[in-house]
């Protein structure tokens, strides 16, 4: 009978800051896509999908562990990595405190073998979305839309005003580019509100 780890819901306080900025960095971690798609790694005693990432050993700079995370949790062995952003993090997960600054690297994976026995994934899987089921729902909220927005490369200031609803026009490159990453259509990202007469009156 498989012994597995029910990962029990957490709520973490996540806050993402420009890459280099924090200094005192204790976790390395990896947003990889391979063919276009997103890869998610499968901790052997876990239900839930997790980014490559994990703990900065000793002698080790941010991206060195990055590099070798990603290797060991994913089997990839030919990989572009880049700088994507740092952040903070408190909250626990199955009991155990996680606290601290990391890094986020974003890794565009050309070739992949199989994950090393020795690692703690059980197996990846490739998604043209990040799943609902993360191990670390702060991902989907807080650094996600940075990776999308680096892949697809729209200027850092366009992605927050999409978001809020702060933009008058769009052209449909970038349109397209957006939906094309999670594999979305228009309206999951976008809601048609009608202008107030007044403001339509003004504006005439």
């Amino acid at each position: 009978m498989e012994n597995r780890l029910e990962t029990l819901p957490i709520e973490m306080e996540c806050k993402v800051y420009p890459f280099g900025t924090l200094g005192d960095y204790i976790y390395a971690d990896i947003i990889s896509f391979h063919n276009g798609k997103w890869i998610f790694s499968k901790h052997k005693e876990r239900t839930t999908w997790e980014p490559q990432g994990g703990h900065i050993e000793k002698g080790e700079t941010p991206l060195e562990a990055a590099k070798r995370e990603l290797f060991e949790e994913s089997g990839a062995v030919d990989f572009d990595i880049e700088p994507l952003c740092d952040y903070w993090v408190s909250g626990t997960l199955n009991g155990v405190e996680i606290v601290g600054q990391g890094q986020v690297f974003l890794a565009n994976v050309r070739a992949l073998t199989d994950i090393p026995s020795q690692s703690e994934m059980e197996k990846i899987c490739l998604f043209d979305s990040p799943p609902s089921n993360l191990t670390y729902p702060h991902y989907s909220r807080e650094i996600f839309p940075l990776a999308i927005q680096k892949k697809v490369g729209i200027a850092n200031v366009n992605l927050p005003k999409i978001k809020m609803g702060k933009i008058s026009a769009i052209r449909f490159s970038t349109l397209d580019a957006v939906c094309d990453a999670p594999d979305c259509q228009p309206g999951d990202i976008l809601e048609y509100k009608r202008a107030p007469k007044d403001e339509i009156e003004k504006g005439d």
